[in-house]
């Protein structure tokens, strides 16, 4: 059985920012297995282990206090980027159910100034209001 740690809720002004108010307060959940995906996935991005598990303990700032905050509708995957930890948490918001953290990263700038351009995209085509 998978062991989990709720790091945060869904505040409800990044809910009602990106129009899936359904998912607003529900816990956001980092299930243990994610751990061996970033160890698997992303250990370039970290350069080592002890910088993996040193972002797995502050993805809770991250949550509470995003500097900002990318949403993909199309896939219902929610972004949040902290820059003085230079993190990325993607997870997937499915309204009415808890929000899982699918993984986290440093992000390079071109990686945030593509989420960037990517949610005025979305805006001129009217995916998503201002």
């Amino acid at each position: 059985m998978n062991r989990y740690k709720c790091i945060g809720i869904l505040d409800a002004q990044i809910a009602k920012r990106w129009h899936i108010e359904g998912a607003t307060h529900r816990p956001i959940l980092v299930y243990d297995d994610r751990i061996e995906h970033v160890r698997e996935k992303h250990m370039v991005d970290f350069q080592s282990e002890k910088n993996i598990i040193n972002s797995y303990y502050n993805l809770s700032k991250v949550v509470k206090n995003p500097d900002e905050t990318f949403y993909n509708p199309s896939t219902n995957i929610l972004e949040f980027y902290k820059k003085k930890e230079n993190l990325f948490v993607t997870m997937k918001v499915i309204p009415g159910r808890i929000i899982n953290v699918k993984t986290w990263y440093p992000p390079t700038k071109r990686k945030i100034h593509y989420r960037r351009k990517r949610m005025n995209y979305y805006r001129r085509k009217k995916v998503l209001k201002r």
